[in-house]
């Protein structure tokens, strides 16, 4: 994200930075940033050629003017083609919106798998209205990626006015302070790497 700029909710900005620590060391040549809004998840990608996917054309005009060089598409998750192999996906907080349709989640991420590249890399979120396909979720990822990474968290889903950096970095060290005791409350972010050819 841009620097001064963080979620507003201490389990987002929590999971952003899980995200942060994983992309720190992937490159490539092509990133996708589906659901890129204001484009404030550019600073994650190390890639050639970054392209912005969102519906809200003036959101993606916005981020262009802080990040001039990146391609944006106004265009649909399920259904945007880069028209190249895509090395790193990125799908946050689009899955779980309530613009989105729950029953479209799997053949949504199927859709963005079948882009990638050959140990390509997606990373993206659940909600919980996403949760009863979470095992036809894991049984496609594990078909396609040499390693399949779960962190359940939503605890303090809830909007802080001050203190998110500070206090995501102490739920960061320790994860289980967000796994919410009621399962029906959790969310998921997956971390797939190293996608397998023909998976």
């Amino acid at each position: 994200m841009q620097p001064g700029k963080s979620y507003d909710r201490l389990s987002n900005e929590t999971m952003r930075r899980w995200v942060a620590d994983d992309m720190a060391s992937v490159r490539g040549t092509v990133g996708v940033d589906f659901g890129a809004g204001k484009l404030l998840n550019r600073p994650l990608f190390h890639v050639q050629r970054y392209i912005a996917v969102d519906f809200n054309e003036e959101a993606l005009a916005t981020g262009r003017r802080a990040y001039p060089e990146a391609e944006t598409a106004v265009g649909d998750v399920r259904t945007f083609r880069p028209g190249a192999p895509i090395d790193v996906a990125l799908c946050l907080l689009v899955f779980e919106n309530k613009y989105f349709a729950a029953e479209e989640t799997v053949s949504a991420v199927a859709h963005i798998v079948g882009q990638i590249a050959k140990n390509g890399a997606f990373y993206f979120n659940y909600g919980p209205k996403n949760l009863p396909y979470e095992t036809q979720t894991d049984a496609l990822l594990h078909k396609a990626f040499r390693t399949v990474r779960k962190q359940r968290y939503g605890r303090l889903h809830i909007p802080l006015p001050f203190g998110t950096r500070a206090l995501s970095r102490l739920c960061r060290l320790v994860p289980g302070l967000l796994v919410p005791a009621n399962p029906a409350r959790h969310r998921i972010y997956y971390a797939c790497e190293g996608r397998v050819a023909g998976g």
